[in-house]
């Protein structure tokens, strides 16, 4: 769908992020903080939330994750040229979207489809109300969101480790 410029009445940033070490039952995470003075989010923006998640990305030996490549990754580059820090580091990746399009021909490719399909599991429902509310700085929809956000990160460690079998360009660990 195409968004003309001046359709835009201001930018986007991050909400929350979350990530995980392999193996491990602790989930890191961050959100923006939430307002008491009828301001939005948008006000203090994404800035301490990217320089939080950064260390962890540049710490990996590898980062994992569901569309990382054309999405995730992107976007954060996209934040830190905005807020006018260095470049990422070059991590290697394994992109799950990517690596079952390339080995499988499943009905759908998306995490909540796979995660149905291979683990019982799906992805927590959102809706437009949320993202309205998160934007607010609502304090109990940022926790939401978050919430939202973590249970996404334990999706895609289950679907990685089921994907990585079959995997016929994982990187050598």
């Amino acid at each position: 769908q195409y968004v003309g410029i001046n359709q835009i009445e201001r930018d986007w940033m991050f909400l929350c992020w979350s990530a995980k070490w392999i193996g491990s039952d602790e989930v890191l995470w961050d959100s923006v903080k939430p307002r008491n003075d009828g301001e939005d989010v948008f006000y203090e923006g994404d800035r301490s939330i990217i320089e939080t998640l950064v260390p962890l990305l540049e710490e990996a030996d590898l980062i994992v994750g569901q569309n990382i490549d054309r999405f995730d990754l992107r976007k954060i580059r996209a934040r830190r040229m905005v807020h006018g820090m260095e470049p990422l580091a070059d991590v290697p990746t394994f992109d799950t979207l990517t690596e079952m399009r390339r080995i499988a021909k499943h009905s759908s490719h998306k995490l909540d489809w796979m995660g149905k399909a291979l683990l019982g599991d799906q992805k927590q429902k959102t809706d437009y109300d949320l993202w309205l509310d998160c934007e607010r700085g609502d304090a109990k929809a940022l926790e939401t969101m978050a919430d939202y956000c973590c249970h996404d990160t334990c999706l895609t460690e289950d679907y990685y480790l089921r994907l990585r079998p079959w995997a016929v360009r994982h990187p050598n660990l």
